[in-house]
């Protein structure tokens, strides 16, 4: 439907975006699959305020779902490329004197 009319967009939003308990359908995998389709911008531009708000909805269903969290953990991978925290002890803190003569 979005491909024939690309004008139909908010109509296509408002359909995927839409959590009812009446659905047959509705469930974490699904709800993730849209959302994380939305995210990619297979459905083209979509409002910050309209992720958000799904995000919110979706949360509220599946409050232990990472991904419909407002700070998801990191991945062993993401926590891999951080740099490693500052610690007060660090002796490369302030050009590295570390007030010995």
């Amino acid at each position: 439907m979005f491909l024939i009319n690309p004008s139909n967009s908010l109509k296509i939003m408002e359909f995927l975006t839409t959590l009812d308990t009446n659905f047959t359908n509705q469930n974490l995998k699904t709800c993730t699959t849209i959302y994380e389709s939305i995210q990619q911008g297979d459905y083209g531009l979509v409002e910050n305020s309209t992720l958000e708000k799904y995000r919110n909805e979706c949360h509220r269903l599946w409050p232990q779902a990472n991904i419909f969290q407002a700070n998801p953990p990191l991945t062993a991978d993401q926590s891999r490329s951080l740099p490693p925290p500052y610690s007060s002890h660090d002796t490369q803190a302030n050009g590295g004197n570390s007030g010995a003569a």
